[in-house]
């Protein structure tokens, strides 16, 4: 991503096989193993990843990581989401609620300056649900830049090992609500910008920029780079955790 390092690299974890660990009644752990200075990144981590689905209609990722080396990781999942199917068209419609009344504004290539500043009187205000498409257009650096929703926003009642909410998603027409809880201190939202001309989807769907919406819980992206963000080195001996629920109800 011309000077930025994104998604872990060309090659990252997003376009590794993964090894099936193991398969239960309702899980199933994914491995991979990362040798040392894979896309540039020390040690050798071995990665795991357990995905649950209860019968409350929670879908849970579980996140470990071990490292033999000093290393940056930041973990996340991005799938897409669309309440009313794959293929139903705009998310512009789902109203979104965060838990967060602070967000890290960037450079214009996307990259956190380092500040966090208060959502209120912007467009990148979610304390109260909102419909995706109500702003989106906006004069606003954030939304020009990205050409849409693509910024993190830190969590307010984060703690480090605790789950909180981050977010909710609603569509009122198919009346589904997606719950996201997490134990990290941001979640990144990204209205799916640059879908146009991706790889057909399922049905030979072909999907256009804003079909979708990627709710990512994760560390504040560049954290390497602004000590006084929450820390993303691993170092040896010292275990990785990382937990997301996705809540599925309706109303």
């Amino acid at each position: 991503n011309g000077p930025n390092a994104l998604h872990g690299g060309p090659e990252g974890f997003a376009h590794k096989i993964w090894a099936v660990d193991e398969v239960g009644d309702n899980y199933v752990r994914f491995g991979l193993f990362s040798l040392d200075g894979d896309e540039g990144y020390p040690g050798n981590l071995h990665v795991e990843a357990k995905y649950t689905w209860s019968d409350d209609n929670r879908l849970t990722l579980e996140i470990t990581a071990s490292t033999d080396a000093p290393t940056v990781i930041n973990l996340t999942n991005h799938a897409y989401w669309n309440l009313d199917g794959h293929d139903a068209g705009t998310v512009l419609d789902h109203t979104l609620r965060l838990f967060a009344s602070r967000y890290l504004p960037t450079d214009s290539t996307l990259i956190p300056t380092g500040e966090l500043v208060q959502v209120a009187g912007t467009p990148m205000d979610f304390t109260e649900p909102k419909a995706l498409g109500r702003d989106i257009k906006a004069d606003f650096p954030a939304l020009t830049y990205g050409k849409g929703y693509d910024n993190c926003w830190a969590a307010d009642n984060y703690a480090p090992d605790r789950l909180t909410r981050q977010a909710e998603l609603y569509s009122p027409r198919s009346g589904r609500i997606m719950e996201v809880l997490s134990d990290t201190p941001g979640v990144q939202i990204y209205t799916g910008n640059w879908l146009e001309g991706s790889p057909t989807g399922k049905g030979g769907k072909q999907y256009h920029d804003y079909d979708a919406v990627a709710i990512e819980c994760q560390s504040f992206p560049d954290s390497p780079n602004h000590p006084e963000f929450p820390s993303t080195v691993l170092r040896p001996g010292t275990p990785y955790t990382r937990t997301i629920i996705f809540a599925f109800s309706t109303k």
